[in-house]
């Protein structure tokens, strides 16, 4: 029985090794499988046909309302904030000329005195020596003598021609007190603060009787009559607005007329747009609010109307060839007014893709639809 077996394994397993060389033969035969055509995949598009021509510029303007003028009030001299008629505080007007602020300056002013006093004595002790060696000019230094007040600023120094009479003042040191006395003068000056202008404060932070520091910042002086409307718009629509440009402003239920003043000749690295300031007057407005306005410009020639969606990277566009091929074109997009854009560099009749999808190239085929 244990050969019997024995011989039926071994039949078994010489056929499986000949139905495995009969497969691999069968197999060998057999070429390798043709690979599965694969039809080119066309997208079916809506195109968009140019049509150029003028095309009106009226753009939409978003700014902000500024002063025209504004003086920071920063102290020149140290000492105690002395109180005024007004306060520094925001909202407080001043006219023109109306002292802002004053320091205490009574120890300079002291010290003024004493040095204009100590002129007036130098002079004094120069008129006998004048009378021996100039005694023509004595009539003159007595005169300008009279003039001399401790208390008022010092009278313009006499010219002097005669040469010699110069050294001998020189010597004696009237030139060298005379023009330290008017150092003093200037800087008692700078205890004060005037109104340059009637304006307003729009910011304040002094308090009387507080000691204040040269170079502090106590507040800002703005002009509350003259504005200034800043906004921005593209370079290449900046490059046809003028000095003198009138721009529509609305304001409140009022229509005011601006005219532009400055035009900055920086191109924003963002937003490649360009800063404009037109000057602004009218009832109501504040230094630092937003309004709206707009700015009617010579239609544009040769130009075409065309929707933000058309454009690629904000200068280009997809032009359909006559195969239907896709390739991109650049434009130069002059103004935006809301979702249309005026662009030059087409011609009449070109056929450009309206709805760009993400996967669209240059050198693809579309089927335009019908």
């Amino acid at each position: 029985m244990n050969i019997l077996l024995r011989k039926i394994s071994i039949l078994g397993a010489i056929a499986l090794l000949a139905l495995g060389v009969i497969g691999m033969r069968k197999l060998g035969q057999q070429g390798e499988p043709e690979p599965a055509s694969t039809a080119e995949h066309v997208k079916l598009v809506q195109i968009y046909v140019v049509t150029v021509g003028d095309q009106p510029v009226n753009e939409r303007l978003t700014g902000k309302v500024t002063a025209a003028r504004r003086v920071m009030l920063v102290a020149e001299a140290s000492g105690q904030l002395q109180p005024g008629s007004k306060e520094i505080k925001e909202g407080v007007t001043f006219s023109e000329g109306e002292h802002l602020f004053r320091i205490d300056d009574a120890e300079v002013r002291l010290a003024l005195v004493a040095q204009r006093s100590q002129f007036s004595t130098l002079i004094t002790q120069l008129l006998p020596d004048l009378t021996l060696d100039h005694p023509a000019s004595v009539a003159r230094w007595t005169a300008y003598l009279a003039k001399v007040n401790e208390k008022e600023p010092l009278p313009d120094l006499l010219n002097v021609d005669n040469e010699k009479e110069r050294r001998f003042l020189t010597s004696r040191g009237v030139f060298n007190l005379f023009y330290s006395i008017r150092s003093a003068e200037a800087k008692l000056s700078k205890f004060g603060f005037r109104a340059p202008f009637g304006g307003t404060i729009s910011k304040g932070n002094a308090v009387p009787g507080s000691h204040v520091l040269a170079g502090q910042q106590l507040g800002e002086l703005i002009d509350a009559s003259a504005f200034e409307f800043e906004t921005t718009v593209s370079a290449a629509l900046a490059a046809r607005i003028k000095v003198g440009t009138p721009i529509s402003v609305f304001h409140a239920d009022d229509t005011l007329t601006a005219r532009v003043v400055r035009i900055s000749d920086r191109v924003d690295d963002r937003t490649q747009n360009v800063v404009l300031f037109a000057s602004l007057a009218g009832k109501g407005l504040r230094d630092g609010e937003y309004i709206s306005g707009s700015i009617s410009l010579p239609a544009i020639s040769d130009a075409a109307l065309l929707h933000g969606r058309h454009l690629v990277h904000g200068s280009q566009v997809f032009v359909v060839s006559k195969d239907s091929m896709l390739s991109l074109h650049p434009v130069e997009m002059v103004f935006r007014d809301g979702d249309h854009v005026v662009c030059t560099g087409l011609s009449e009749g070109t056929r450009i893709l309206d709805n760009p999808f993400p996967d669209a190239h240059e050198g693809m085929r579309v089927v335009p639809k019908r």
